[in-house]
């Protein structure tokens, strides 16, 4: 009967560290959004045994959770014309296809395989354009301060970045799904100002990380969006709590029900943030998504030295993240005018009712290259972008850190270690084997 029963149940646990034998959860919350078949083709060569099992085993994972999983095997040596005609340019490349879009993959690993499909079912005009001229934090650079990592953490989820300079251009590209302004450093030019009035004006989505020192000619854009920027920097003595001694970082812990908090399990951390408020426009729906704990208030005099709360500070809870969203309802004859064309190719208006995204954040070091992966930085970084694509399907879809393998050793434990080995054990053994011949030669 028990011989009978193990044919029918199938039982696994993984017992491996990180699970790696088990599809991680940012799959397993990827493959469930996917109705559409997923169509694997290994290009393998027949003699290629340890190759082909590696494939195998990692198709597998996907299959367990999802039901429509096609795998092929095509040996480039029998077939040399379809893997000229592919492009395929070496053995174990992998040929993932969903619907009728499609994609190479070289690297042989779940997290690759994983970005990949979600490339291919994301929308393929989604541009996310980064404001450039005016000393805002870099998209590509790889200083601490800049956003380098935040770009290459969009284009492994298929999302297109690119950069603008409204000087050398003054139209913001049509295809453009989200527009960043991130702590620009010098003021706009009045004529770049009202392009991205006219870009929000005609239902453009927008993602502004601001910084206290300044809004640099943008306070137009805040009153059209109807917020304000409270005065100071927000201090929070619960950090100290947490072993940071530095109160001008904010953390938060807990978030409110929205859809991009939605499967943030852990806090989030801004460093010298200041206090947004919603004034409120009639047309605009506004919601905070990020509130500091109550004990934190608002510095408004030097950040230097010893913080004390005065009486002057303001106290409370303070929202560092506002959401904003409206209801736009485009002419579709306006812009076919405006763009010299239709405005549904030009992706512009796919429907007559838009419903526009803006999210304003008084923090940008959040995402930058040094503080992007503490906490949920990163997952909130990434659900604020496709909340903002409306790619909402994606949001539970976490970002996976890999777990650090190395082992940090302290000085003392690096010596301890190698007096043990180098000179304690090997005298060790040399005294037992003295003692053991000693033995031996009295008897």
């Amino acid at each position: 009967m028990i011989a009978w029963f193990s044919t029918q149940f199938e039982i696994t646990a993984d017992w491996t560290n990180n699970q790696r034998n088990t599809p991680s959860a940012a799959t397993v919350a990827l493959l469930k959004t996917i109705e559409s078949p997923i169509k694997f083709t290994a290009f393998v060569a027949d003699n290629s045994s340890g190759l082909r099992q590696k494939i195998e085993y990692l198709i597998a994972l996907y299959k367990r959770e999802h039901q429509n999983i096609q795998t092929f095997f095509v040996d480039p040596v029998t077939e040399p014309k379809l893997i000229r005609d592919l492009g395929v340019n070496r053995d174990g490349e992998l040929l993932i296809e969903i619907d009728s879009r499609k994609e190479f993959v070289q690297a042989l690993n779940e997290e690759t395989i994983t970005n990949t499909i979600q490339k291919l079912v994301r929308k393929s005009n989604q541009q996310i354009i980064f404001i450039q001229g005016h000393n805002e934090r870099s998209a590509l650079s790889h200083s601490n301060y800049d956003l380098s990592r935040f770009t290459e953490h969009l284009r492994n989820r298929g999302l297109l970045t690119n950069t603008l300079n409204l000087a050398d251009n003054m139209e913001i590209p049509a295809a453009t799904a989200v527009l960043i302004i991130a702590d620009p450093q010098k003021e706009f030019l009045p004529g770049e100002l009202l392009i991205i009035q006219d870009y929000v004006e005609q239902g453009g989505n927008l993602l502004w990380l601001a910084e206290p020192d300044g809004f640099n000619g943008l306070d137009l854009l805040a009153e059209q969006l109807g917020i304000e920027f409270l005065p100071g920097v927000v201090v929070d003595p619960n950090t100290q709590l947490l072993g940071i001694s530095d109160p001008r970082f904010a953390l938060i812990p807990e978030y409110p029900l929205h859809p991009i908090t939605q499967n943030l399990n852990s806090i989030t951390i801004f460093p010298i943030a200041m206090a947004i408020e919603f004034i409120g426009i009639e047309e605009w729906d506004g919601e905070s998504f990020l509130d500091t704990l109550p004990r934190t208030w608002l510095e408004v005099d030097d950040l230097e030295g010893e913080l004390k709360q005065d009486l002057h500070d303001m106290t409370g809870s303070f929202s560092v993240g506002y959401a904003l969203t409206r209801a736009t309802v485009l002419d579709t004859e306006i812009m076919n005018d405006e763009h010299g064309g239709d405005a549904d190719d030009l992706g512009i208006n796919d429907s007559p009712d838009k419903n526009q995204r803006v999210v304003i954040i008084g923090d940008s070091d959040f995402i930058s290259n040094a503080y992007l992966e503490q906490g949920d930085n990163l997952d909130l970084s990434l659900n604020i972008i496709n909340w903002l694509t409306e790619e909402d399907q994606f949001i539970a879809v976490p970002a996976r850190i890999r777990i650090d393998g190395r082992l940090e050793l302290s000085i003392f434990a690096h010596k301890v270690m190698a007096y043990s080995f180098v000179i304690i054990l090997p005298v060790l053994l040399l005294l037992i084997g003295i003692g053991i011949w000693l033995k031996r030669r009295k008897a």
